[in-house]
């Protein structure tokens, strides 16, 4: 039976758009790798060639860490979830099907398709490296001293021995959680532990006596290539592949370890209940039957739909997705992550390179951004995503679009919630951050510093992606769609810079106060930060506009639909 379930999954990926749209990004992204030089590596040796053993098999390790991670939590971690989203549980539940085969089925079947999408970088990288080009002046070709001759082995190596392995330890991971779970935000949650890791493998790697330990702990793989490459020649590095031996033999046989526990797991735990024990059990609720017998007398009240009434429920719709967002526990997850990196940041901060260094606010303040950066990106992107298909996810939102509440108001109401959460999580972080000063000996804390580099620039970028968020989120209208364009449009944003196009006006969100200093404060980049702030900002409340006129409300999703009823919302 397991079979029939492994064809059945087969054959519904290979129907789906999106399947053949991964596997082109992935030849796309090692493309632009290896025909480019937006990214650089292997160092800077004219000798490395481009296509030797050893660049192939790192730029392989760099597009796993994050393409190859998110690619298996888009297709390993929705195997079972897109069951019980589509409502489809019942009909696989109350078959004569055993645990095994539906598990061991659906697992397979994703599993081949997403070594299928991540084959897509041997494609690119083959065609990148050896790109012909097009002109001189826009993307010309390789130069032919930089390659040496063709090896496909050099391209099979690399994926044998890191690519499928780390396909396989995140896939089964991102499987358990979603089948345990039953919910993608948990899948979510789960690629910060991820980037953790990674960092904690970083740090490690700074002490000798370590780093063979930061390459065992290390999930990806790439520590362990750079600690079993790390004294090899230039000729070495031109002709070997990396074998699988020493630390990289341990680390991929702790790894692949994991990964089948995770498995394990999975076929242990999971239930073919529809209804699971929630992990937090609440309080029991009023006595039916005391409701049942007793009379209530039903208030008189008088109907009012005007401003102030607005206002009203605009503070407490505010108040219901505020207190939604800080109480889902992947947020508490990703805000705790954020914090211990910090506090680990913090502990190491004391030297480098033997110099002591002392505390300052500005140096505090460059730690929040660099370690807490990322985690205020994430939960962006994917509290956009949840605060937009809120109604519809638990399935009340004809309820909600019935209702004589104005289109822009619910999405005011999300906006305002996600601004509440910024600024409890920045007062958060400069209270950790005073901390931290005070016990390092320091007690210049310039809290008006603090508060004028993260809510005037830190904040307020962050407000300028969530209204693109919000508008991609609605013109898309599929949760994990506008996840991954939200992704796209963050790399591209990286890549068009490096590409030539540097002007400020045509990069997102490129508004930047600088960096405070004793001596001139924040100098002359204020008057440009203040204008490029301004200028950008009027884009996204444009972006939002747009947003509240085809956004979603009834029945009709199909975009004709959304573009008609947005030309009457515009007249109104």
């Amino acid at each position: 039976m397991w079979y029939e379930i492994f064809k059945f999954e087969l054959q519904y990926r290979r129907k789906r758009m999106a399947t053949w749209l991964y596997f082109f990004v992935m030849v796309l992204i090692g493309l632009l790798t290896t025909s480019t030089d937006v990214i650089q590596v292997g160092g800077v040796s004219n000798q490395l060639k481009e296509n030797s053993p050893y660049t192939i098999a790192y730029i392989m390790l760099i597009l796993t860490s994050f393409f190859g991670t998110f690619m298996a939590s888009a297709i390993m971690g929705v195997a079972i979830v897109r069951d019980f989203e589509h409502k489809t549980e019942g009909m696989f539940f109350t078959k004569p099907i055993s645990k095994f085969d539906y598990i061991f089925g659906r697992f397979l079947g994703s599993f081949v398709i997403l070594i299928f999408v991540l084959s897509g970088i041997i494609f690119g990288m083959m065609l990148g490296s050896h790109w012909p080009g097009i002109t001189e002046d826009f993307w010309p070709a390789r130069d032919p001293e930089k390659l040496q001759a063709f090896s496909l082995y050099n391209y099979l190596h690399p994926f044998l021995v890191f690519v499928i392995p780390n396909a396989f330890i995140t896939g089964a991971l991102f499987f358990m959680v979603g089948g345990l779970s039953r919910r993608m935000v948990f899948i979510y949650l789960q690629a910060m532990l991820f980037l953790i890791l990674q960092g904690a493998a970083d740090v490690l790697l700074g002490d000798l006596d370590k780093k063979e330990i930061a390459a065992w702990v290390d999930p990806i793989g790439g520590r362990a290539f750079n600690f079993f490459t790390e004294y090899w020649t230039i000729s070495e590095k031109n002709t070997i592949n990396v074998p699988m031996a020493g630390a990289v033999l341990v680390n991929r046989l702790i790894w692949i370890g994991i990964g089948i526990i995770a498995f394990l797991a999975t076929l242990r735990f999971f239930s073919f209940n529809q209804v699971i024990n929630p992990i937090i059990r609440r309080k029991p609720g009023l006595d039916t039957e005391f409701i049942k017998n007793s009379r209530i007398a039903l208030p008189k009240v008088t109907l009012n739909f005007g401003f102030s009434a607005q206002l009203l429920e605009l503070r407490r719709m505010t108040i219901f997705y505020f207190k939604n967002i800080i109480r889902d526990i992947p947020f508490i997850g990703i805000v705790a992550t954020g914090l211990l990196l910090f506090i680990f940041n913090a502990a190491l901060m004391d030297s480098f390179d033997d110099t002591k260094l002392i505390p300052t606010t500005y140096s505090m303040i460059n730690l929040i951004q660099g370690a807490f950066g990322i985690f205020f990106f994430i939960i962006t992107i994917m509290y956009a995503g949840e605060l937009i298909w809120k109604e519809r996810d638990v399935r009340i939102n004809l309820i909600h679009d019935a209702m004589p509440v104005p289109t822009a108001l619910p999405m005011i109401a999300k906006f305002l919630a996600m601004l509440v959460t910024y600024v409890g999580i920045v007062l958060v972080l400069i209270l950790m951050a005073i901390i931290t000063q005070a016990a390092k000996g320091y007690f210049n804390f310039e809290i008006g510093v603090y508060f004028s580099s993260l809510f005037g620039d830190t904040i307020h970028g962050m407000l300028l992606w969530l209204l693109m968020a919000f508008f991609v989120q609605i013109m898309v209208n599929n949760k994990i769609a506008g996840h991954a364009v939200m992704i796209v449009i963050f790399i591209a944003m990286a890549v068009i810079s490096n590409l030539g196009v540097e002007h400020s006006l045509l990069l997102f969100n490129s508004a930047n106060m600088g960096s405070y200093s004793d001596m001139n404060k924040y100098g002359h980049f204020l008057s440009p930060f203040s204008w490029l702030s301004t200028y950008w900002t009027a884009f996204t409340f444009l972006l939002f506009g747009l947003a509240v006129l085809f956004a979603v409300r009834g029945t009709e999703e199909l975009f004709k639909f959304r573009l008609r009823i947005g030309k009457y919302r515009l007249t109104l």
